[in-house]
């Protein structure tokens, strides 16, 4: 799976400083981050979908909203701030999966 990023810079920013951003985003998600030679993709790996998924939501988001920069939180309150945005994507895209299935065990019942 693979996420687009503007710029150079803004890959050095998802990198960070000796490579924190990176390992704080790959715990947070489970996911590994494979930066490659391409300049304006990052792509994420996992064998389960919807980790990989939901990191390119919680990735595509940090891009999006500007908060990967550099310096301005330290590693852990980024680590939580990670954790926080992919908990929300997740329950976010497992919401609609969940009423589903209650309408099918109530289905069932009747």
């Amino acid at each position: 799976l693979s996420v687009t990023i503007p710029s150079e810079e803004v890959k050095g920013k998802i990198i960070g400083k000796e490579g924190r951003n990176i390992k704080a985003f790959e715990r947070a998600t489970g996911v590994d981050v494979i930066i490659d030679d391409a300049p304006d993709k990052i792509t994420l790996s996992s064998f389960d979908p919807i980790r990989r998924h939901v990191a390119k939501i919680a990735l595509e988001s940090l891009v999006e909203d500007g908060r990967i920069v550099e310096g301005r939180t330290r590693p852990e309150q980024r680590q939580l701030a990670l954790q926080q945005i992919v908990l929300a994507d997740l329950a976010d895209f497992i919401a609609p999966l969940v009423e589903r299935v209650q309408r099918v065990v109530h289905l069932d019942r009747l």
